[in-house]
This record gives C-alpha cells, structure tokens and sequence, in this order.
C-alpha cells in the first residue's frame, strides 16, 4: 500500500504525529506490518540524534566536572559548574527565541560547545583564585585580583570567541545561522553567570567552610615535558619536518587509494 502524506517532511510536528498515528493502528493488527518513508526515516533520525547529543552533553559534563575536581578537589566550586553553564544556556535558548521561531536538533549540540568553551571561564577566575590563596593572600585580597586582572583577559577571550559565532548569524544556511546565534549567546551569557556566580559563592563558602590549606597544583606532567623542551629544543624543532613529511604521506597514500 502507498500513501502519500498531506504535510512535506520538513513538518517535523506533522511526521511525529503521523508516525505516532501508525504505531497505534500496528498494535492492534494481528499480522505484522512495516512501513518505510521519508516521514518514518525523519522521525528516527529525530529520535537518534536527540540521544546522540543528550549523551555527547552528559559524557563532556562528567569529564570536565572529572577534571576540575582532580586538579582542585574543592566540591562547592566543582557543583558551581553546571549552574553556571545551565544558566548561561537557559539565558542564550530564551534570547534566542526573541528572533527566531524555532530551533532544529542540531543546532541544539551547541549545549556541548557551552560546556567546552563557558567552563574556561570559571577555570581561569577560580584558578588565579587559588594561586593567590597559596601565596598567602586572604579571600577578599585574592578574589579582587582575579576579577579586576584575570577577569580583563576573560572578557577578551570570551568577546574573540563570541563575535565570530555571532558573525555566522548571517548565513543562508538555517542550522549555521542557529548554532553560531546560539553559541555566540551562550558564551556572552556563560561569562556574565561565572562573575555573577563564583564569586559571591566562593566567598560565602570560605566564610562557612574555610578551607584548611590551599596546596600547589598538580601539574599533570606539565613540568617534565616543559623541562624536556628546554633541553631538547633543538631536537624538537629539527624533528617538525620529519613531522610534517609524516602527515604528508599519509595523505598522499589516501588520496591513491581513492584513486
């Protein structure tokens, strides 16, 4: 049987309910039926993508929270993150809706770039939070020097980042022009919620919890590897062609196989 449904596939509302339509007429058919169509085909994509892109949010959440809490093990800072990155992105998605109508699936992987790119921000502040802490410095003393110096290289860091995501507003292409509104909109506000946030909270939490010590950070291997460049800068820099010839000829190799 052929079916020719009354709304394009591009009605997304329309496939869900038509979709939504057969499997209720299927499950009360003794014999089994399938169905296949652009419409099906949309609504499973659909429904793929929109876990793809919850499980890309929670798996990229889990390691940078992993990863702050490994370097700086302070539990209030680190549950600080997802409230920070939650109303950046709450703030961007209802300034969003103010010039559009709605918003495809995939622009809404922008989430993931927010966690990427919005959690620096509260690294870089609490960071030089925390080198002062060790230095001696109390926490008025250290938090006024990480919002009044650190904070001028954020705000760069977070307009250079911005404005040309914003700059992707202009595209003919409906999904660029969302993703680069949405996170250019999502930088702008992860930035406004780290000073609006850490800050306040992080005083009020060395008030009820002061913190024992402030102990150096890990550096992570850092320091051999800067102390190995050093000393071997001249192998370092002799080795790059080698490097470079190396992807080279895997390209080169690529492009025969396809030929």
């Amino acid at each position: 049987m052929i079916a020719e449904p009354a709304l394009p596939v591009q009605n997304i509302a329309f496939a869900r309910k038509l979709v939504a339509g057969i499997e209720e007429v299927r499950r009360g058919m003794k014999v089994n039926v399938s169905c296949a169509g652009a419409h099906l085909s949309a609504v499973i994509d659909e429904r793929v993508m929109k876990e793809n892109i919850i499980a890309c949010i929670v798996s990229s959440l889990i390691v940078v929270l992993g990863l702050f809490y490994l370097t700086y093990r302070r539990v209030l800072p680190t549950l600080l993150i997802p409230l920070i990155l939650f109303y950046g992105v709450a703030l961007a998605l209802g300034t969003a809706g103010l010039f559009l109508s709605s918003i495809s699936i995939i622009s809404f992987a922008f989430t993931a770039l927010i966690i990427g790119l919005g959690t620096d921000y509260s690294i870089h502040l609490y960071d030089r939070y925390y080198s002062e802490r060790s230095l001696g410095r109390d926490t008025a003393e250290a938090m006024e020097l990480a919002i009044v110096e650190t904070g001028h290289g954020i705000f760069t860091a977070a307009a250079t980042t911005a404005l040309p995501f914003l700059a992707l507003t202009i595209s003919d292409v409906r999904a660029l022009s969302e993703l680069g509104l949405l996170v250019g909109l999502g930088v702008i506000f992860s930035l406004y919620a780290t000073f609006f946030f850490l800050p306040p909270f992080i005083i009020a939490a060395e008030r009820r919890f002061p913190a024992v010590s402030y102990r150096p950070l890990p550096r992570f291997g850092l320091g051999w590897i800067w102390k190995k460049c050093l000393t071997r800068s001249g192998w370092i820099v002799a080795s790059l062609p080698c490097f470079f010839a190396f992807f080279w000829l895997l390209h080169v190799s690529s492009a025969l196989k396809v030929i």
